[in-house]
C-alpha cells in the first residue's frame, strides 16, 4: 500500500512539475523575446538616458505602455534568462502554479511542538494580511495525518469542500498584485518559440548567410537544403539547371518557412514588450487593416550575441549560433530516429555543447558592452 501511495504521489507530482516547467519555459521565453523587440530596445535606451523622450516617443508611440513592461523586466541583456528567473523567483512564483492546484503549506512534526503558539500566531497574521491582499483563491488549510487511509481522506475532503462551498458565494477577490508577470493562456509550441527566436539571433549574427544556410542552422526544410547544397556543388563543377531539367523551387520553399518564423518572432516580441505573451495577433491586425512590417533590434542583438560567441570560442566550443539559453527539450544538435521519433545527440562534442549551453550559470551576468566590444 505504501509503495502504491508513493507511486501515485510521484505521478501526481510529475504532472504538477510538467505544468510548472511549461509555465517556467514560457516565462523565460517572454524575457528572451524582449531582446528581439525594437520597441523594447528603444524604451530601454530611453530609461537609461541614452535617448531623448521626444525621439523615443516618435519611434514608439505607445512608449508609456512599453515602459511599464520595462519596469518589470529591466534591461534584459544584463542577466541571462535563467538567472533572472532565479533572482525573481519569489515575485513570480505565484504565476508558475497551475490553477486550483493544492499546496503543501507545511509539514507538522513533533520537533515543532514547542513552537506551536508562535507558528499559530504567525500563520494567523499571514492569513489576515498577506493572503487576503494577494488575490489568492479561497482555500482550506487542512492538517492530514501521513498514515491516513486514502479512502477516508477522499471522503473527508469531499465533505469539507461541500460544507464550505458557501464561501465562494459573493466572494470578491482582490486582483493579484503580481499580474505584471501574468502570461496569456494561448497554447504555443516550444519548438516554434525556439526556432523563431534563434532565427533572429542567427540573422543578426550572420547577416551574410543565405536563407538555405539559416534553414540548415535551424534544422528546417532539410530536403530543400540538401537539394540546394547539391545544386551549389554542381555549379562548382559547371553543371547548370538546364543540364538536369526543371526542379521544384527549393529556394521559395525555404523563404516561405523562414518568413513565417520571422513574422511569428516579430509579433511575439512586440506584444511581449507591451505586456502580452505569448500572443500572435496577426489575424487580428489584418482584420484592422494594419500592415505588419517585420523589424528587429538587429544591431543591439548582434552586439550582444557577438559577446556570447566569443565566450564559446574561448572555451573551444564553436556553435552554429550564440543562444543565451536552451530549454531542456530543445532540439539543438539533435537528429531524430524516424522509427521512434526520438531526438538523439549526434556526437560527444554536441552533447558537451548542449550541456554547457543548458547550464548557463557558468557565465557571470553579461557585462556592459564596452566600445571595443562593439
Amino acid at each position: 500500500m505504501k509503495t502504491l501511495t508513493a507511486i501515485s504521489l510521484g505521478i501526481y507530482m510529475k504532472k504538477l512539475l510538467r505544468g510548472y516547467e511549461a509555465k517556467t519555459a514560457k516565462l523565460i521565453y517572454w524575457y528572451a523575446f524582449l531582446r528581439l523587440s525594437r520597441s523594447y530596445s528603444i524604451a530601454t535606451a530611453y530609461a537609461e538616458g541614452k535617448l531623448a523622450f521626444r525621439t523615443s516617443k516618435r519611434m514608439v508611440p505607445d512608449l508609456d505602455l512599453v515602459l511599464q513592461t520595462y519596469s518589470n523586466f529591466g534591461n534584459v541583456w544584463k542577466k541571462n534568462p535563467l538567472d533572472w528567473l532565479t533572482a525573481n523567483s519569489y515575485e513570480i512564483g505565484g504565476h508558475l502554479k497551475t490553477a486550483n492546484t493544492p499546496n503543501i503549506v507545511s509539514i507538522l512534526s513533533p520537533t515543532k511542538s514547542e513552537k506551536k503558539e508562535q507558528i499559530e500566531t504567525e500563520f494567523i497574521n499571514f492569513l489576515d494580511s498577506t493572503w487576503m491582499q494577494s488575490g489568492y483563491e479561497p482555500s482550506l488549510v487542512v492538517s492530514i495525518p501521513l498514515k491516513i487511509k486514502k479512502v477516508n481522506l477522499h471522503e473527508f475532503l469531499k465533505q469539507a469542500l461541500e460544507q464550505h462551498e458557501h464561501l465562494l458565494e459573493n466572494v470578491e477577490i482582490e486582483p493579484q498584485q503580481l499580474d505584471q508577470f501574468q502570461m496569456m493562456s494561448k497554447k504555443v509550441r516550444m519548438d516554434a518559440l525556439e526556432k523563431s527566436y534563434n532565427l533572429v539571433l542567427i540573422e543578426a549574427q550572420n547577416p551574410e548567410f543565405a536563407e538555405w544556410q539559416l534553414a540548415e542552422c535551424l534544422g528546417v526544410c532539410n530536403k530543400s537544403v540538401k537539394a540546394i547544397k547539391q545544386r551549389e556543388a554542381d555549379k562548382a563543377q559547371g553543371i547548370t539547371k538546364e543540364d538536369y531539367g526543371d526542379e521544384p523551387n527549393y529556394d521559395m520553399s525555404i523563404h516561405t518557412v523562414l518568413r513565417r518564423y520571422r513574422r511569428y518572432a516579430y509579433l511575439l516580441a512586440e506584444n511581449a514588450a507591451r505586456g502580452q505573451f505569448p500572443l500572435n495577433d496577426e489575424k487580428a491586425r489584418k482584420g484592422r487593416g494594419e500592415k505588419v512590417i517585420v523589424k528587429f533590434a538587429s544591431k543591439c542583438i548582434s552586439q550582444h550575441t557577438g559577446y556570447l560567441s566569443r565566450q564559446l570560442q574561448e572555451r573551444d566550443m564553436p556553435h552554429q549560433y550564440a543562444n543565451e539559453f536552451l530549454m531542456r527539450d530543445a532540439g539543438i544538435n539533435r537528429k531524430r530516429e524516424k522509427e521512434f521519433d526520438v531526438p538523439v545527440l549526434e556526437s560527444r562534442e554536441a552533447k558537451e555543447q548542449e550541456e554547457f549551453l543548458r547550464n548557463r550559470r557558468v557565465y557571470a551576468p553579461l557585462p556592459k558592452i564596452n566600445e571595443d566590444e562593439k
